[in-house]
């Protein structure tokens, strides 16, 4: 049997035939221009560090109903940022007036920051203290790296002790996070109506990029040693439950559609007690498992089909036609196709051709 390597599209299930969601209002059938609008960060200008993927998840939706794309996300932005821009930016402000549609995805650079100042104060305490050997002298380690060095570390305790200070620092700054970005997002939204009330807005949720498959997990261990799994677990556990705080922030807000991308990328995702949703696809809808400079947490080529199928879900009005969701499908190689549910397979081949 194939392996059950989930894709972009899983997040669809596009059985686009059978979506019950309600259609936004401005991509009802009609035959005027429409605009839709892409704000937020990096996830959204399609970055990864090999290079942007061919086709974005706004370029992808864009072309799914028929409308020109306006892409003004930014490589880095935060809540903060993105504020800034709606409030200051008069570029931002005159695209955001004329959209049908506005698209936001942001937030993972406001909890991936509070990681790494976090993490990066711990360890460089770490590197200036004669007394951690394992640590001291080291420069530039970021908190993936200090997992390899803990993973050296062979006094038992001693690892323990340096993983426990680790994930506590990441999990305090997390949470601080959360915590603060509620007034944020209600602001984005406040702000997106007041330059264009009329303007049907789709707010996506963050996606966990450490939640692999269990087989994942499994060639992991015989890649690593068993204390860098279990720090990679409870890397994944701190993230999960900060992000699934950060998402109830924005399932929140008001006069907004959801665009769950948190769902798309886990594979059981309905446990209200957070523990049943530590697994999942990001081993293969990100670069999260490459090694050295090319690991990544954005969304590869697949990842964007992933995300655009679950926006193409929240919008409605679901269509037949022969789109880029299709083509862009249709132009992966053979194996990763191949790799993806046969029913996947199938929903996604049957309604878009």
């Amino acid at each position: 049997m194939k392996n059950r390597l989930i894709s972009a599209v899983t997040a669809a299930v596009i059985s686009v035939c059978s979506v019950a969601s309600a259609v936004i209002p401005a991509f009802a059938e009609d035959n005027s221009a429409k605009n839709l609008l892409v704000l937020g960060d990096s996830i959204a200008t399609g970055y990864n560090v090999t290079g942007n993927v061919n086709l974005n998840y706004g370029q992808i939706v864009a072309d799914y109903y028929g409308c020109t794309a306006v892409n003004k996300a930014e490589n880095g932005l935060t809540t903060d940022g993105l504020i800034t821009k709606l409030t200051s930016d008069s570029d931002v402000k005159s695209a955001a007036s004329t959209a049908s549609v506005i698209l936001v995805s942001i937030g993972g650079n406001d909890l991936l920051g509070a990681t790494k100042t976090a993490a990066g104060e711990l360890i460089a305490k770490w590197c200036a203290n004669p007394s951690d050997t394992y640590f001291y002298g080291k420069t530039n380690l970021d908190y993936m790296s200090a997992l390899k060095v803990i993973q050296g570390v062979t006094d038992e305790k001693q690892q323990q002790s340096y993983a426990s200070d680790l994930f506590a620092a990441i999990n305090s700054a997390t949470s601080a996070q959360v915590t603060a970005s509620a007034p944020k997002l209600t602001q984005i939204r406040s702000l997106i109506s007041s330059v264009n009330p009329d303007a049907e807005v789709v707010f996506q949720t963050i996606y966990n990029p450490f939640a692999v498959s269990e087989s994942t997990i499994n060639l992991m261990s015989l890649q690593y040693s068993q204390s860098y799994v279990t720090a990679y677990n409870q890397l994944n556990s701190i993230a999960r439950i900060a992000i699934s705080r950060y998402n109830n922030n924005i399932s929140k807000l008001s006069n907004v559609k959801i665009a769950d991308i948190y769902d798309a990328f886990t594979e059981n995702n309905t446990d209200s007690q957070l523990n049943n949703d530590s697994k999942g696809y990001a081993h293969a809808l990100t670069g999260i498992l490459a090694s050295g400079d090319k690991r990544d947490i954005h969304p590869n080529q697949l990842g964007h089909l992933a995300i655009a199928a679950k926006v193409i879900q929240t919008i409605g009005n679901i269509k037949l036609d022969d789109t880029s969701l299709y083509k862009t499908y249709i132009a992966l190689p053979e194996l990763q196709r191949d790799a993806l549910p046969l029913e996947v397979r199938n929903s996604i081949e049957t309604a878009t051709t």
